[in-house]
């Protein structure tokens, strides 16, 4: 089972993309905890 979690790790696209993705997801997260941050001051 722990194989194919390495396997794909491995692979240079599927490293790129989980990565960009992982990019996207904090970027959201922190663009939506700002908004909750300005939403509480005002």
């Amino acid at each position: 089972m722990l194989q194919l979690p390495i396997l794909l790790w491995r692979d240079m696209k599927s490293r790129q993309t989980a990565l960009s993705n992982l990019l996207i997801l904090m970027a959201e997260l922190t663009t939506q905890e700002q908004k909750q941050l300005y939403g509480g001051l005002v």
